[in-house]
């Protein structure tokens, strides 16, 4: 989704205003709590049912919950859920998923790969994808830069 603010040049792309990218990232955010009640849920289970399930099921669903959190948690530090594009100081903004963290970086700096479904945004020592390939308006934005 896309708002200019004020015929500046500032482009900011949002997956945040769709009720359905909200969820995502509600989900997104809160992945390790996910994980913690599924693991406490196995091993809950565990106790009521031991004659059910044997201690290598309940091990193997433990370390594969545990990794699978994990690797998703890593995967998903790579995303961005805003876009924030500066024309007029040929600046962008990324605002990440699971973190905080913004990351800055110039027009020079970046290289744009798209990505079925995604943009790659290439900087210097990192990548960032974000999930809106569709928008025309951030296609054009990406053409502006390069």
């Amino acid at each position: 989704m896309l708002k200019q603010n004020d015929g500046r040049g500032i482009y900011i792309f949002s997956q945040s205003e769709k009720q359905s990218e909200k969820a995502h990232m509600f989900f997104v955010n809160h992945l390790g709590k996910f994980g913690l009640v599924i693991i406490l849920f196995l091993i809950s289970l565990s106790i009521i049912e031991r004659e059910a399930f044997s201690l290598k099921f309940m091990l193997f669903s433990l370390i594969f919950v545990s990794l699978l959190t994990y690797l998703s948690a890593k995967f998903h530090r790579k995303f961005a859920y805003k876009v924030i594009i500066d024309s007029g100081s040929r600046k962008v903004k990324f605002h990440m998923y699971r973190s905080e963290d913004v990351i800055m970086a110039n027009f020079d700096e970046i290289r744009t790969k798209r990505v079925p479904g995604h943009v790659a945004f290439v900087l210097n020592d990192r990548k960032v994808f974000y999930r809106g390939l569709e928008d025309n308006e951030l296609l054009k934005c990406l053409n502006k830069m390069s």
